[in-house]
């Protein structure tokens, strides 16, 4: 306090407001200042009365609830802040108001004590939580420490997750730093610290993680009456509690069976809409959309459209999109044509040329011609020619038609736009006699999609679209009001899905049936009806995967939390590996954890145990490049020293090249098999699962060789091997897609094809955007698949070794390229005079070898063989016949016209498995 201050009077004190006050107001303040000082006093001693009232209520509830028991929740410590900033007002106050007599020695000394208590209370709210958490980390120690055979514990940041206790509380857990252990540890601690077992719910949102939670409380604190439940599960059970009887819900195989059985019917009537709209679906399946969204400028839109190639379903090019269009049309419905063939029996100029109608009918010798033009006349800004001399030359083609024998037809780019043009083309042939003999809707399919997954993927679209218009609750009006004829490939999805959600509740209804996302929603709805009776229901509520959370589940979590007396909500997840945005995930949900639910403890785990460090920076480099994200600097503790390896194979024609990804990847697991490794420590990873390309040639080759593995709904055993879940079996090679592995890892993980396409791990995955349109938010799908591959990459723990093609090498490898040993493969190790890294078996040691050679013999890897030779004054490092080796700093050379590979005095040698 400043007691030199204090030894002023309040008049001394006046400033030139309070002197304008008196020249203003003077019979007021006279009456103020002049009073009767007694009465000042009383106001001044009634004011501090009641400021050290308030204190010893603000005493009275820091010794309640700051009793060193109870975590501070963020409401109660805003409204301690609130109340001591109160007091403190008053305290400020008074101490600024001019009393007019001076502070006693006891004044003084009454007012220091209450702004050190306000201080002290003040320090002690915000000091409390993390003196809290120390004491409960010391407290629980035994729970903490020595959790495994190996005598590890939790690190701090995993305790501090346990323990902490707010209203609303999240756990940002990257790939490998316990999310799972936390969990479990947390439950376990809230049963130590008094909470009956029943009063805690476990959420999770697979199956498997509710039986590795359940398995893991049994297993390690002997807990089995905890309610572990999918979110399906724990929506059920409330949408339930007042109900009696069966309910029919439909499984995801169940909706796609009705989405197979409606295309079905709907498609066997020729001529309905449906069958119109998804024969424009089939035929623009693979056309990119060109609207103006996503480019920088209309100009770059412009110089783009003027570069577009467009390529027909029968593998034609042709000029624009409607004359795709147009080229698909006579395909489909049998017309034999011909592209530009010249005109010959037409007049020629010098400033024109040979005439080259668009299209020429010859069972017909008619021709059409599409004409570039809107209403007005005028044509697209990205044509080389000007509206002007476009028109000389329409007007040109006519006049070189009149009088002739020669038919011609003509269909303009207004009724393209306007979606019109095939059935403008279909009435216009009709009229002069052109016989249209429409392909069979199957035989389409077939032709258009070449490979049988590609079938099993639309009818996988069709069913994710449906749950997500359920999951967004997006009406069939909303979804055709939101589409646009820009992009013709989702226009015409887009249609057939209305039509397709309509029919699908409609056999809902008349089945009586509902779906997972019904559930949830009439849970929703349940608990919005009779909030108190369900939040009373449980003291906590712990969800697993938070960062995959739907937005139908995330409205039943709110509704359940909402309020003061609600159960406290504990989220464990990690924005990098949300991966299911195609069935409704909104990764902001997480990112922005507080904005949809309120104030949080958020505490990172940062240790990672799982991945070697640079399978973990190049993890973080790749993720690094997406946008609205937790940044986060995880930590490697697994302590091995590994490098990747990228293996970039050649081939002449896709057949080729996935015959040798299968070869490649069984050569890399007997890599690793050859040694201490079993097939179970092999994980292979493609970007999909059953029916991919990869995924069954791989398999094939694992079969070939005796390899037993175990796929998502398949497994292989050799010979007379125990069935997959005898104890007796060590397991085989994990052969899975990236989604299947998640929550998996394995010593060594093998990633088929980093390389473009839908096949690949690669961002060009236009099937994902057929979901935006009944999205409220739009799925980022670069973001999502590079989240993707991130959870592919972090499932290894010791080895990772990656596919791709050569040239076709996905832009992902460039993010990551600086963590990454390329490996050249022996059909193509490179120029005479490279030094290269080679991972190659040793097939066969010649015996009659040179005298200046140390070694010779074959190597060979699944591209091919070739020769290599160790040279004796290299001082070579020696390899044995039947053992597979990394090779590094090896030399291609060139003898009798054939190449090979020498050992030179860098080279190493790493015996591998």
């Amino acid at each position: 306090m400043d007691r030199g201050r204090d030894s002023i009077t309040p008049v001394e004190r006046q400033t030139p407001l309070r002197r304008s006050l008196l020249r203003f107001f003077p019979n007021i303040i006279l009456r103020y200042w002049f009073g009767d000082p007694s009465e000042q006093r009383q106001a001044f001693e009634s004011q501090l009365n009641d400021i050290e009232k308030d204190i010893n209520s603000l005493i009275a509830e820091r010794n309640a609830v700051l009793n060193g028991e109870q975590y501070l929740t963020t409401t109660e410590q805003r409204r301690f802040r609130t109340d001591i900033q109160a007091v403190t007002s008053e305290y400020e106050d008074i101490r600024s108001e001019s009393w007019p007599f001076r502070y006693s020695d006891e004044d003084i000394k009454r007012l220091s004590e209450v702004r050190s208590a306000l201080q002290s209370i003040g320090r002690q709210v915000e000091d409390y939580n993390a003196e809290f958490v120390e004491r409960q980390v010391k407290r629980y120690d035994d729970l903490f420490t020595d959790i495994d055979d190996d005598g590890n514990g939790l690190n701090r940041e995993q305790r501090r997750a346990v323990v902490r206790n707010d209203a609303y509380n999240q756990v940002i857990a990257g790939a490998g730093t316990g999310k799972t252990l936390v969990l479990t540890h947390r439950i376990a601690y809230l049963i130590e610290r008094g909470v009956e077992p029943d009063r805690i719910a476990a959420i999770t949102l697979t199956n498997n993680a509710a039986d590795e939670i359940t398995d893991r409380l049994a297993e390690r604190f002997d807990i089995t009456d905890v309610n572990v439940k999918t979110i399906h599960k724990f929506a059920t059970d409330i949408a339930h509690v007042d109900r009696t009887g069966h309910v029919d819900v439909l499984n995801n195989d169940q909706r796609k069976n009705i989405v197979k059985q409606v295309i079905r019917e709907k498609t066997g009537d020729s001529g309905s809409d449906f069958a119109w709209h998804y024969r424009q679906f089939l035929t623009n399946y693979e056309t990119t959309a060109s609207d103006l969204e996503g480019y920088e400028s209309e100009e770059d839109y412009i110089r783009e459209r003027a570069e577009l190639d467009y390529k027909t379903i029968a593998g034609e090019e042709v000029a624009s999109r409607a004359e795709k269009t147009i080229a698909d049309f006579l395909f489909t419905h049998g017309v034999d044509y011909q592209y530009e063939a010249i005109a010959g029996w037409a007049n020629t100029a010098e400033d024109k040329g040979g005439y080259y109608p668009d299209f020429y009918l010859p069972e017909y010798d008619l021709y059409i011609e599409h004409w570039g033009i809107d209403e007005a006349g005028e044509v697209a800004p990205w044509f080389s020619w000007s509206a002007e001399k476009y028109l000389e030359k329409l007007h040109w083609a006519r006049s070189e038609f009149a009088g002739t024998e020669h038919s011609l037809v003509e269909t303009y780019d207004f009724e393209h736009w306007a979606g019109q043009l095939e059935r403008a083309l279909e009435h216009r042939l009709a009229h002069h006699g052109v016989a249209l003999d429409p392909m069979d809707i199957d035989e389409l399919v077939e032709y258009v999609l070449d490979e049988h997954n590609e079938k099993r993927q639309i009818v996988e679209q069709f069913s994710k679209f449906l749950a997500n218009a359920a999951t967004f609750r997006t009406t069939p009006k909303q979804i055709l009001e939101r589409l646009s004829r820009s992009n013709p490939r989702e226009y015409h999805f887009g249609v057939c899905g209305a039509m397709l959600l309509t029919e699908y509740e409609l056999k809902k209804a008349q089945n009586d049936q509902i779906d997972f996302v019904d559930m949830i929603y009439n849970a929703v709805e349940a608990v919005e009806e009779q909030p108190k009776r369900f939040q009373s229901l449980y003291d906590h509520l712990l969800v697993d995967e938070f960062q995959d959370v739907s937005i139908s589940q995330i409205e039943l979590l709110q509704t359940l939390t909402d309020d003061e007396d609600a159960p406290n909500l504990f989220c464990v997840g990690d924005d990098w590996q949300s991966i299911y945005a195609f069935r409704g995930a909104v990764v902001e949900y997480f990112v922005d954890f507080e904005e949809y639910f309120g104030p949080a403890a958020i505490t990172e785990l940062r240790e990672t145990y799982r991945c070697p460090e640079t399978v973990l920076s190049a993890s973080t480099d790749l993720i690094a490049n997406n946008p609205e994200q937790i940044e986060k600097d995880p930590d490697a503790y697994n302590g091995r020293d590994t490098t990747p390896r990228l293996h970039a194979l050649d081939a002449d024609d896709d057949w080729k090249y996935v015959h040798r990804v299968g070869k490649y990847a069984a050569d890399l697991v007997e890599e690793y098999t050859a040694g201490k490794s079993e097939p179970k420590d092999v994980m292979i990873l493609s970007r999909y699962d059953s029916g991919a390309n990869f995924v069954n040639q791989v398999k094939d080759e694992l079969e070939n060789r005796n390899i037993p593995y175990d796929g998502k709904q398949d497994t292989f055993r050799p010979g007379r091997a125990p069935p997959a879940d005898s104890d007796a079996d060590g397991g085989g090679v994990s052969v899975f897609s990236a989604h299947q592995a998640k929550g998996r890892e394995a010593p060594h993980v093998i990633l088929l094809h980093v390389g473009e396409g839908e096949n690949g791990f690669s961002p060009d995955v236009r099937n994902d955007e057929l979901q935006n349109v009944v999205r409220d938010i739009p799925a980022n799908t670069a973001a999502e698949e590079r989240r993707l591959f991130y959870v592919a990459l972090t499932r290894s723990k010791e080895t990772l070794d990656l596919l791709t093609r050569v040239g076709k090498e996905s832009p992902f490898l460039d993010e990551i390229d600086d963590h990454v040993e390329s490996i050249a493969p022996l059909s193509n190790p490179g120029a005479v005079g490279d030094h290269l890294t080679i991972t190659a078996q040793v097939t066969q040691l010649w015996e009659d070898t040179h005298e200046s050679q140390d070694q010779a013999g074959l190597l060979k890897d699944a591209t091919g063989r070739i020769k290599f030779v160790a040279w004796q004054r290299t001082d070579p490092p020696t390899v044995e016949e039947g053992t597979w080796y990394e090779l590094t700093d090896v030399k291609v050379a060139e003898f009798d016209g054939s190449r090979e590979l020498h050992f030179t005095d860098g080279t190493r040698v790493s015996a591998l498995g």
